[in-house]
């Protein structure tokens, strides 16, 4: 399901732009999409700074207070989809999990039916970015 389309460059602004789009189109009752890139750097960032939340690291009583950190919400989940290919060819893909519970999100894709799973399985092989 496409939710919101977005051109721009491949930069974090324009990252931010479209996951503010996607929580603007989303249900405040429903639950944060999963979000499936190729290798890209800047949707790490983006994907902190739309949902992520301010929290301060415990003090250890040495040295200067820890500074406020943002950090991803439970709920998100994140996977990059890396493609090693040899000659232009695409060799072996491998799912890296960012942000998420790994048993969750293998179990939400173990729930695609089976007359789909070959689609959902050439998806992941070609996704550049969603």
């Amino acid at each position: 399901m496409l939710l919101c389309h977005h051109e721009g460059k491949r930069s974090t602004e324009d990252a931010k732009e479209l996951f503010n789009e996607v929580e603007k189109m989303r249900c405040s009752s429903s639950p944060i999409p999963v979000f499936i890139s190729g290798d890209w750097d800047v949707f790490e960032e983006a994907l902190i700074d739309v949902y992520g939340k301010i929290e301060l690291p415990q003090y250890k009583g040495i040295g200067r207070k820890p500074l406020l950190k943002l950090v991803p919400l439970d709920d998100l989940k994140y996977v990059k989809v890396l493609k090693k290919k040899v000659k232009n060819f695409v060799v072996e893909t491998i799912q890296r999990i960012v942000f998420g519970d790994p048993d969750e999100i293998f179990e939400m894709l173990l729930i695609v039916p089976f007359e789909h799973r070959k689609h959902w399985n050439i998806f992941l092989k070609s996704i550049l970015f969603i």
